[in-house]
């Protein structure tokens, strides 16, 4: 609820544009982000109770390292094209 939050309080301070800006594409990746965070937790969850918690462990250890990198991507995408 956050993330609708706050994009509904961007949405009050900025002017209205007819293009997606540089934040719009960057709210909506982080969003995204959080949904395939979401999704992967469903997927090692479901992997655990099928008695397979080993392999949920590797999943979501990757996972966090991916997450990371993923993110730090997006910032410097965002940064680049920003400056």
């Amino acid at each position: 609820f956050a993330l609708i939050a706050f994009r509904f309080s961007l949405r009050a301070m900025l002017p209205k544009v007819d293009y997606m800006t540089y934040l719009d594409e960057f709210v909506l990746a982080c969003t995204a982000l959080v949904f395939l965070a979401l999704g992967q937790a469903i997927f090692t969850a479901r992997l655990s109770k099928m008695g397979q918690g080993d392999k949920a462990g590797h999943i979501d250890v990757w996972s966090r390292y991916i997450y990371l990198l993923l993110f730090g991507v997006l910032i410097a995408t965002t940064l680049r094209f920003n400056f």
